[in-house]
Formats: structure tokens, sequence, C-alpha cells
């Protein structure tokens, strides 16, 4: 027989074997095919030994100082007059890089309203021809009010000449003359007031039409404020720059159909680019002003840096900053996040989709 088991030795070898049996329990395992968690994203050593993991956003490039321009509400309401879109069609589009100054046309979309404009003509030419119609008609009252108060007048006098024969004539005869004075004085004073009260009523209606032609007249140029709207004119001079059109996943370009409020092109004042990218709210805390990305551009592969600049404080649905409501995690809030490019290649341009990546502390 060979020595005795040492008790000990097989407690401790139970303990290893059921502790290697709770891990390999313990650690939990993705599915075949499931997501990745975002926590899991590659990591790497970064200088002094700290470790560090890069994320991944997207984004498009923008000029670095530029005003942006969107695609106006494509509604018309006018009086009677109503029309309404949920898109509309971009009609002219100054070609990208074109230099342009201080309120020339770079952009026009499609006016849907413009059969009005003979409707509207008509009824404002309508209202002055009736006001004019209207005119007219007092004064020819009044004039004939002002003939018959001088004919009054002249028969006032005469029935006053006549009273003076009063000593001439009988005591009834004399008074009868007196009711003839009387009666013409009160048809002279009853034309008088009458003549007062038509010049009231010719002041009021005078009123009356200047209001119903300032109305009309309004909508004359109300018109004009509907169709100005669908002219995109530059607020200074600078260079045209596309937007991105993310339905069709290109820069715009002419004939495009989009939504109210989608940007079409920016005014830049150089040449100067940025990254425009969506940060979600779970990442935003750890990024920072003066933080450094990098750019990445799908078309060349190339890397540039950027500094970030500005970041939104307040989030946004995925879907609405992307303009495209089919994506996947549409309903996602982001920050808005623009990191201005150190370098900017000749290749390069705004409008194209890039991708962002971050090495988080």
């Amino acid at each position: 027989m060979g020595p005795p088991a040492d008790p000990r030795r097989g407690a401790r070898g139970d303990r290893v074997i059921a502790l290697a049996l709770l891990l390999a329990c313990g650690v939990p395992r993705s599915a075949p095919g499931a997501p990745e968690d975002p926590s899991d994203a590659p990591v790497s050593a970064a200088p002094g030994g700290a470790i560090t993991a890069e994320t991944r956003f997207v984004g498009r490039l923008e000029p670095a100082d530029a005003t942006r321009m969107f695609a106006p509400p494509n509604y018309f309401k006018l009086g009677g007059w109503n029309s309404s879109s949920s898109n509309t069609k971009l009609a002219e589009l100054k070609e990208d890089g074109a230099e342009v100054v201080e309120g020339e046309n770079v952009a026009e979309f499609e006016f849907r309203g413009k059969d009005a404009l003979d409707w509207v003509e008509r009824r404002l030419r309508n209202t002055e021809a009736r006001a004019a119609q209207r005119r007219v008609r007092m004064a020819q009252h009044l004039a004939r009010l002002n003939e018959a108060l001088e004919r009054k007048q002249i028969g006032a006098e005469r029935a006053r000449l006549d009273t003076l024969q009063a000593r001439a004539v009988s005591e009834n005869e004399a008074a009868l003359l007196a009711i003839d004075l009387e009666l013409a004085e009160f048809e002279v004073e009853a034309t008088e007031r009458l003549i007062v009260a038509q010049k009231l009523d010719g002041e009021t209606d005078t009123a009356y039409h200047i209001e119903r032609i300032a109305a009309a007249q309004h909508r004359r140029d109300l018109y004009d404020r509907y169709e100005a709207r669908f002219v995109v004119k530059a607020p200074h001079a600078g260079v045209v720059r596309h937007a991105y059109n993310s339905r069709t996943r290109r820069r715009m370009q002419q004939g495009d159909n989009m939504n109210a409020g989608v940007e079409v092109l920016s005014i830049a004042r150089g040449t100067a680019l940025s990254a425009r990218f969506f940060v979600p709210e779970a990442e935003i805390a750890r990024l920072n002003v003066g933080d450094t990305v990098t750019v990445i551009s799908p078309e060349s592969g190339d890397e540039l840096s950027a500094d970030v600049e500005r970041i939104e404080p307040f989030p946004q649905e995925m879907g609405f900053l992307r303009e495209d409501e089919s994506l996947p995690g549409a309903r996602e809030k982001a920050h808005v996040v623009v990191a201005r490019l150190a370098d900017t290649p000749e290749h390069l341009s705004a409008g194209g989709e890039i991708s962002v990546t971050w090495r988080r502390p």
C-alpha cells in the first residue's frame, strides 16, 4: 500500500475546481449575431500606460465660417387661395464653388402660388374701381344738393322781399307772405344740414374704401413676400457650398425635392472646413471643447486632425439631425459637435459625409 493521501491537499484541490466552475458559469457570453455592447469598444494602451477606447461617430463636412441656407416652408395661404405640400422642388441652384456677392440669387424653389397673382391683382383693381365710382357718385350728389341750396336761397330772398309789401296788402295776405318766408328759410336750413350730413357720409365712405384698398394692397404685398421666400439670396459675399442630401447620399443638385428646413447650401467666407458630427447622450459628458478628434474621409480614407470648437447643449433625435427618419436608432438622442480641421486638403470639399473617431480617456 502506498502512503495515505493528505486530507489537506484533497480539500484544496476541491476548492480550486469549484472556483474554476463558478467563474466559467458566471462569465456572460454574447449570443451569435448579437450586437456588441458599446463598452466593448477596442481599447489600446496610451503613452504612460493609460487605457483609452476609440469611439466612432458619423457626420458631415461643412465650411468653418459660413452662413447656412435652408429650404422654405412650402405653403401659400392668401384670402380664399390656399396650397400646401410636404416638400418643394429645387428649381435652380448656383454651382458649387461659385463666388457670389451680397443679395445675389443662389437658389430658387418651385413656387406653386403663381396662379394666385392674377386673382390678387384683379381684386385690388376691382376694389380701387369701386372706390373711385363711389367717390364720383358722392361728388355728384353733393353738387346737386349745392344747386338745390342756391335755388332755395334765391327763393328765400324773394320771400323776404315780398314781405316788404305787407303795408300795401291786406292783413291776411301779409300773414301768408310771412309764412312763405318762414317756409323758404326752413328749406334753406334743411338743405344746409343735408349738405353737412352728406359731407360726413362722404368722409366715412372714403375712409371705408381706403381700408378696403389697403387690405387688397396688403394681399398683393403678401403675395410678393410669399414668392420672395422661395428665392434664396446670398446674405453676404462668399463662395457657394452645396449641402449634403441625406436621401440621395450625395450633395444637393438642381431638381431635388426636399422638406422645409433642410439645409440646401451655405455661403462660405473662406476655405477652412469643419466636421459637424453627432454624439449620443451617453458619450457627450466625456467630450470637451478643445479635445482632438480624427476625421476620416470615406472617399480617400485620409485621416485628418480636428479640434472641437462647439458642443450644442440640447440633444435632438438622430433621425432629425441626419434628416432621415428611417435610420436605425432614429429616436436616439444626440448632441451636435463641431470641430475645425487643422488642414484642408485640396481634394476635400464641404457637403461630404465623414466618419469621426475619438479616443476617449
